[in-house]
């Protein structure tokens, strides 16, 4: 998902986290088996992206290497509790933080790894990723800083903070202060094998096809294809429970994921949140797409601004079927999706 781990956690902590029993302390993941050749690996923060295992008869491939190298050398570890298999590949989806900054802990723990990725994907984490780590670093740093002066003070924005609200700045800050330690022992490590179009890998008998079908989420997204497991891992192409935003212009991204709906699977791996097992999520972000599009096309040929063209998507509810009518959603979904797709179109503002 296009963010940085500091406003991956920001959003956790500031908008979709309720009640103090949902608070977490530290990124953890679930482990839950798609088929008998694909685990799961589901973390507690909606901000970090899921990653996979694909067990072959020969070794191991993951999709997406966790957040931090803490957090990749848990999923190792929970691999190697189910399998004895090495892990001989590891694919990163796309160049954002949270997909490909535990890369080095695979190579520490296999240093024979293939690391692929698309070929625009390693160069923006060379170009991008790289140079914004220090920027991401510093954010964390501030954020800890500004906590722990709320925390010692009692106030926040110049108000008094309720008891409930102090323990949560609190234990969120265990957060905090473990992603900003682990964060400035990144060793960026980059895939060795990048493609174009398609590579096809063989687990022993099994086939997995890593396909780039288009410009999506990004302009190098990779997705997965596992026919005899007829499983779709998607990487941030889709994002639940709302899409994530892109700069890829909407005629790409539509007939990206037009392509996506057109390979036969039964169950669909979304980059953050919950497995598909049909393709109603996959339809309706095409559908929004589509309406998005005609939005925008209307609002250029009337010289409209951003704001007031977000202000015609807000009024015709164009993401009701995502929000489901909650405040927190609808917040995240203007400005995490609406936002970042739309202002790239529009270059005056009310």
């Amino acid at each position: 998902m296009k963010r940085t781990i500091t406003k991956a956690l920001l959003i956790v902590a500031n908008s979709w986290t309720v009640g103090l029993s949902k608070i977490h302390a530290q990124v953890s993941y679930q482990q839950s088996k798609l088929s008998p050749e694909v685990l799961l690996f589901t973390p507690n923060e909606r901000g970090v992206g899921n990653s996979i295992a694909i067990l072959g008869e020969s070794g191991v491939l993951v999709v997406d290497a966790s957040y931090s190298p803490s957090g990749a050398r848990e999923i190792i570890r929970m691999i190697s509790a189910e399998t004895g298999l090495p892990i001989q590949y590891l694919l990163n989806t796309h160049w954002h933080d949270d997909h490909i900054w535990g890369n080095q802990s695979f190579r520490e723990a296999f240093p024979d790894i293939t690391i692929l990725s698309h070929v625009e994907t390693r160069r923006s984490i060379v170009e991008k990723a790289i140079p914004s780590l220090s920027a991401t670093i510093v954010g964390l740093e501030s954020s800890v800083k500004e906590r722990d002066r709320m925390i010692a003070s009692g106030e926040e924005g110049g108000q008094l903070l309720t008891e409930e609200r102090r323990q949560f700045l609190a234990k969120r800050q265990q957060l905090f202060k473990s992603t900003l330690a682990d964060f400035k022992k990144i060793e960026p490590t980059l895939p060795n094998l990048v493609f174009r179009d398609s590579l096809t890998l063989f687990l022993g008998k099994m086939e997995v096809r890593l396909l780039h079908l288009g410009q999506g989420h990004t302009v190098g997204d990779v997705v997965v294809h596992i026919p005899g497991a007829k499983v779709m891992i998607l990487g941030d192409l889709i994002t639940r429970p709302i899409p994530a935003g892109s700069v890829v212009p909407l005629e790409k991204q539509i007939a990206t994921l037009k392509k996506v709906a057109s390979i036969e699977a039964d169950i669909w791996v979304s980059g953050h949140g919950e497995v598909m097992t049909d393709q109603t999520t996959l339809n309706e972000q095409i559908d929004l797409l589509e309406s998005l599009q005609k939005v925008v096309q209307k609002a250029q040929e009337e010289k409209l601004s951003l704001d007031q063209c977000m202000a015609i998507v807000r009024d015709r509810a164009l993401g009701s079927n995502f929000t489901k009518g909650d405040p927190r959603l609808i917040a995240a979904f203007e400005r995490f999706f609406i936002r970042v797709t739309l202002e790239p179109l529009f270059t005056t503002k009310n």
